[in-house]
């Protein structure tokens, strides 16, 4: 049996990442928390990405040997199940768009993920021509759940009538909720007859979003309106297979310029509103690594927002409430130094410290004037320097800079530096500033 991906909407964009997420410093006292991308591969090489991939550190890249005896040659990066081998070459830019949306890395790029210190496992499932075979599917549910992977994202989500539905997923879901893997589906776009409406799996169902025997062991995940937060009519529905509703238009990600030509490409349809729920998912997960795949599913479904789906009750995702009762580390930060000593208003400064991450925010504020610099028009070098403008239109006068990095519950970390503007110039005069 084979099913195929909907035709996802893509538009040319540089613009930053609309949707509002909570940027945290993820810990998890046992390690890292990966979530498994079962699409059409990952670019391991973008920008946004490449510091966060999955590595199998047991595997030698390129000896045609399976090193750690997993039954899987060559799976340094992850797997291709198309090919059966361990080319990790993208067969189109879906994936690569689910992963920016999950972790994508603002340093100095255009976007940045919901849980950007979540590490991202590709798994390959998917032909050049959108296709997926379940058997392949199955496949790589199971290398995710047995190579330690917390969250899997299944973005295949397509109504195809009642041959889109098997029974042939039901074991690999069981296997990976018994291992307790967070299972995240797409719940399809619109159905093949009217080609407008969303598929009523109620009546209808797909597969993998509705292979849970009824016991929950998949969040199903619907799309509503990026702006709106209203349900989009396109999206698949129904309360028997789909759990919750994400944002799902106009979504500004990671891309492939072999497919779309940039590397940042707006996305739209319900295989972009998984993905917020399982970075969702990450963070729950990073704060409080004891937490069963039940109780993280109950957190997300508990703290969503009510709506109304063609006469059905349904919950949107709510992120900030998801996670509000989760424990993170925040990474701390300093400033050290503003360079150069004389920059004129308008002109780039150089600031040093410790601890920057893509989630610092620098202020620069007196008691008349502030000014917030954004992340992402910062550019970072590591931890220690970031790059920003001077703000043209602030009047001249004494100004201190504060750096200041945010966790899932708003608290701020912050350090603080004078600088002296004069007759439009800056001058750092190396002292802290204390509130």
């Amino acid at each position: 049996m084979r099913f195929s991906l909907k035709k996802i909407l893509i538009y040319s964009s540089l613009l930053f990442f609309g949707l509002t997420a909570p940027y945290v410093s993820l810990a998890k006292k046992n390690g890292e928390v990966v979530v498994a991308v079962i699409d059409d591969g990952v670019y391991l090489n973008h920008e946004a990405l490449r510091s966060r991939m999955w590595v199998n550190k047991n595997e030698i890249l390129g000896n045609s040997k399976d090193d750690d005896k997993n039954g899987y040659t060559d799976d340094v990066y992850g797997y291709n199940f198309v090919f059966k081998n361990g080319d990790m070459a993208t067969t189109g830019p879906h994936g690569t768009a689910v992963a920016g949306i999950i972790s994508a890395q603002n340093n100095g790029t255009e976007i940045s993920g919901i849980a950007p210190e979540s590490t991202i496992m590709p798994l390959i499932v998917t032909n050049e021509q959108g296709v997926s075979y379940t058997k392949d599917v199955i496949s790589a549910i199971h290398y995710a759940v047995d190579n330690g992977a917390d969250v899997l994202n299944i973005s295949l989500g397509n109504a195809n009538g009642s041959a889109a539905y098997t029974t042939a997923y039901d074991s690999a879901i069981a296997y990976a909720y018994a291992h307790n893997a967070v299972i995240v589906a797409a719940a399809g776009n619109e159905d093949e007859e009217s080609k407008t409406y969303g598929q009523n799996l109620n009546f209808l169902p797909a597969s993998p979003v509705c292979n849970e025997k009824g016991e929950n062991m998949i969040l199903g995940v619907g799309a509503i309106n990026s702006s709106t937060g209203e349900y989009e009519t396109w999206s698949a529905f129904g309360s028997n297979c789909v759990d919750i509703y994400a944002p799902g238009t106009n979504i500004l990600t990671a891309s492939v310029p072999k497919y779309t030509g940039s590397y940042y490409a707006r996305a739209e349809g319900t295989s972009f509103s998984a993905p917020m729920v399982s970075a969702t998912a990450a963070l729950i997960k990073a704060g409080d690594s004891s937490l069963s795949n039940a109780e993280i599913i109950k957190r997300i479904l508990g703290s969503g927002d009510s709506l109304i789906v063609r006469g059905e009750h349904a919950r949107t995702l709510n992120i900030q409430n998801a996670i509000g009762n989760t424990t993170v580390v925040p990474h701390a930060v300093a400033i050290n130094s503003v360079e150069p000593v004389r920059v004129a208003a308008g002109a780039k400064i150089a600031v040093r410290g410790a601890g920057f991450t893509s989630q610092t925010e620098f202020r620069l504020f007196n008691d008349t004037q502030e000014s917030v610099i954004n992340f992402y028009d910062i550019r970072l070098e590591g931890q220690s320097k970031a790059h920003f403008i001077i703000p043209p239109y602030l009047n001249s006068g004494d100004y201190a800079i504060e750096a200041l990095n945010i966790d899932a519950m708003s608290a701020p970390f912050e350090n603080a530096l004078f600088v002296k503007k004069k007759k439009h110039d800056f001058f750092s005069i190396a002292r802290y500033f204390q509130k």
